[in-house]
């Protein structure tokens, strides 16, 4: 969180969106490590809050990844391809949570098909 605050006061425009997404990647992983730990119950007893979360860090990692892959890294033409395919999962998160509110289906049944996803969107960037 510090890095994608801290990111504003660099001049640079490349060099600060470079640091803000490095700070978005770092805040989906911190927060999907922090849901899968027991500890998270002594700050909330319900389970629903670090559930949703840790599926919200799993579907935002691949628009923060490739984001922060293209602006730090010299990369081709191709990756504007990747950025496209990363706003896949937010619909996906989206759509999982309109089925999720209207009982049709759970975030659990639609954890196959979203990390078959990611670990194929992962291996091909």
């Amino acid at each position: 969180t510090l890095i994608a605050i801290f990111s504003f006061a660099i001049q640079s425009m490349e060099e600060r969106k470079s640091f803000f997404y490095l700070g978005m990647v770092l805040l989906a992983l911190g927060g999907w490590v922090f849901s899968q730990t027991p500890s998270k119950f002594l700050l909330w007893r319900n389970p629903a809050l670090p559930m949703n979360l840790s599926f919200a860090a799993l579907y935002l990692l691949p628009s923060f990844l490739t984001n922060y892959v293209s602006y730090s890294y010299p990369v081709h033409r191709r990756i504007k391809h990747f950025r496209r395919f990363s706003m896949l999962f937010l619909l996906m998160y989206l759509i999982g949570g309109v089925l999720q509110v209207t009982g049709i289906a759970q975030y659990t049944d639609l954890l196959l098909f979203s990390g078959l996803a990611l670990v194929l969107f992962l291996i091909s960037l």
